[in-house]
């Protein structure tokens, strides 16, 4: 089951972006979904599954409120609602294995991924082949948005510091730390390099303790950089600050430009506070005058669960967090340091961007969470 769930998440790193097509009407990805779902209905019907009535709860709840947005906006609801319970799905499989991964499988299969995204985003850079972002030339490899790309790297980057911290440094790490960096230069995603120094902070601090200051900024000032040689992400970080570039007509994604985007769908919200508008509703155009997605995840929840549906999802982040938590008191410091360092850093990405929609990068939070959480693996520090 191992090598099938790497090879799953390795044909959606290659069929995110514009690789993917249809077949009889359906997206090579969307198979890859039900596919992904199929071995997680196999391991509920195994013998004593754990978090049985989870699954299917949270299953029958995604599908439901998809098919209500359907009705109410005309959308198509199997592939938002296949993409989300695909990840359900990766998390449930991972927390009922017995043979769970290793930290250096992990690392390395997340670090090959990244690797072969940056040098496909390297010759977008070199062809000039890259996506045009509210105005600006930016290179997302294989996946379907830049900033997809950013936390495919910065997920991977962080296995890898984790692993570097419990074992001696080699080439081939240090080759694939600098891939993971390049990916991230080359998005010129700013919340992908929030999510990475964010999560990099919560990893130094779990690991060391109050001990490693020097370290993160050696890392920091690294980041910098080689975040330095591409000129375009100055250029973003003044745009998402500068008040007056929206004020004058210009459509850089700046913070005001947020800001009013913000405004505009809380209104949508009020309309239905307690149930929302559907999972997927926002991808309609219909709640927005702009037809742009909410770019804040609590919003997005607000929007299209409403706040039964918010309440839900942030009481199945506490119990994770929480057993997370557990797992690291009680010696865990391999995939419990990850995963609450992703989730963390998560929960701050989201404030602005499209974060959980972003189904790689929460397919490979799937993967250390479930394998963090699995009751399979002993809680012990792992020298790989």
């Amino acid at each position: 089951m191992k090598i099938t769930l790497y090879i799953l998440l390795a044909l959606r790193v290659i069929f995110d972006g514009s690789l993917n097509f249809a077949i009889l009407g359906f997206t090579v990805n969307g198979y890859l979904s039900i596919f992904l779902i199929s071995m997680a209905i196999i391991v509920a019907l195994g013998e004593k599954p754990r978090f049985l009535g989870f699954f299917i709860l949270v299953t029958l709840g995604v599908f439901t409120s998809a098919t209500y947005a359907s009705l109410t906006f005309g959308l198509d609801p199997i592939e938002e609602a296949l993409r989300l319970v695909s990840v359900i799905s990766m998390f449930y499989i991972l927390i009922n294995m017995r043979n769970s991964f290793s930290l250096k499988s992990v690392a390395y299969f997340f670090g090959f991924l990244s690797l072969a995204n940056s040098l496909m985003g390297l010759y977008q850079q070199l062809t000039g082949t890259g996506l045009f972002v509210s105005g600006v030339l930016r290179y997302s490899g294989f996946m379907a948005h830049p900033n997809t790309s950013a936390l495919l790297s910065a997920i991977a980057l962080l296995a890898l510091v984790q692993l570097s911290i419990l074992n001696r440094l080699s080439i081939l790490r240090i080759i694939l730390v600098l891939a993971s960096i390049l990916g991230i230069g080359l998005s010129l995603s700013i919340g992908g390099l929030t999510m990475t120094l964010v999560s990099l902070f919560v990893l130094l601090r779990l690991n060391f303790g109050t001990r490693f200051q020097n370290v993160l900024g050696v890392l920091v000032v690294s980041s910098v950089i080689a975040l330095g040689y591409f000129t375009g992400f100055t250029d973003r970080i003044q745009g998402f600050a500068n008040a007056d570039a929206y004020r004058y007509g210009d459509s850089t994604n700046s913070l005001v430009w947020r800001v009013r985007h913000w405004s505009q769908i809380w209104r949508s919200v009020l309309e239905n506070p307690f149930f929302g508008h559907g999972y997927g509703a926002s991808s309609s155009g219909f709640l927005t005058p702009d037809k742009i997605l909410p770019h804040n995840e609590y919003l997005r929840s607000l929007l299209e669960l409403g706040i039964v549906g918010t309440l839900v999802g942030f009481v199945i982040l506490a119990k994770i967090l929480s057993a997370l938590r557990h797992r690291f008191l009680n010696g865990d410091r391999v995939f419990a340091n990850l995963g609450l360092s992703l989730t963390l850093a998560a929960l701050v990405s989201a404030v602005s961007e499209n974060t959980f929609m972003y189904t790689v990068p929460m397919l490979m939070v799937a993967v250390i969470l479930g394998t963090a959480l699995s009751p399979h693996r002993p809680p012990q520090v792992e020298r790989s």
